[in-house]
């Protein structure tokens, strides 16, 4: 298990690997969070704020997608002065490797409250998907 989480306190980006039961401390400040093991799973509380309401995503970066995207309609217009709407070809070829990256990417589960990232933990195809609303009442 592999979890992402930026400190409160210090604002430091912190990732713990998890293999045995183990105190998470903040690698900055050391502020102590408490004590995970690898059995942990979506149906009990963040380590971190305490909550009980995850969502899942991709753990895909949504910058490299974009990029892809860009690359191929930037070919597309490009070569369509040479090749005409033949062209376009750029960019279903793009779109279709973006797809085929997002789709053979894993879910990762997030916290609402405070969006600590949960990888390679079972039970994250149990979660729904993000909604707005659910954000929304865990802001500030």
């Amino acid at each position: 298990m592999k979890i992402n989480f930026e400190c409160d306190k210090c604002q430091n980006f912190n990732q713990f690997h998890i293999k045995d039961k183990c105190e998470i401390v903040c690698n900055n400040c050391e502020e102590k969070y408490g004590t995970i093991d690898l059995n942990w799973n979506y149906d009990n509380e963040c380590i971190f704020c305490k909550n009980t309401h995850f969502y899942k995503r991709k753990n895909f970066n949504q910058l490299i997608g974009l990029f892809i995207i860009i690359l191929g309609g930037g070919l597309a217009i490009g070569f369509y002065s040479k090749y005409g709407p033949l062209s376009y070809i750029f960019l279903g070829v793009f779109s279709l490797l973006d797809f085929i990256l997002y789709k053979f990417t894993d879910f990762l589960g997030v916290c609402y409250s405070c969006s600590a990232e949960y990888y390679q933990v079972d039970g994250v195809d149990t979660l729904e998907n993000f909604e707005h609303h659910n954000l929304e009442m865990y802001q500030n």
